[in-house]
């Protein structure tokens, strides 16, 4: 499966229902569940979100698989230079 232009180009109006409605658990834990498939971008682009407007009590709730996977982006986002790569949602390189 691969995500097609229009998924790009709706960023911005993910990002305003999610500041107007919330994000549940479940739906960021889906986000976060696709980092390991060929959809990779939904994940990215979730920790980019979460990092910016969650409290890190929000954060806690997730199961602990998403948590491990929200670190683990978030680590390569913060430290690209010890071999991770970067996590900007506009230019995704791995």
């Amino acid at each position: 499966m691969c995500l097609d232009l229009s998924w790009f180009s709706e960023k911005d109006s993910r990002k305003s229902k999610w500041d107007k409605d919330g994000l549940s658990l479940d739906e960021a834990e889906g986000a976060l569940s696709t980092y390991y498939s060929t959809i990779y971008p939904v994940a990215f682009e979730m920790v980019e979100y979460i990092s910016k407007n969650w409290s890190i009590n929000r954060l806690a709730l997730l199961k602990s698989e998403s948590r491990n996977i929200f670190f683990l982006v978030y680590d390569q986002k913060e430290t690209p230079s010890m071999g991770g790569s970067t996590c900007d949602i506009q230019d995704v390189t791995i």
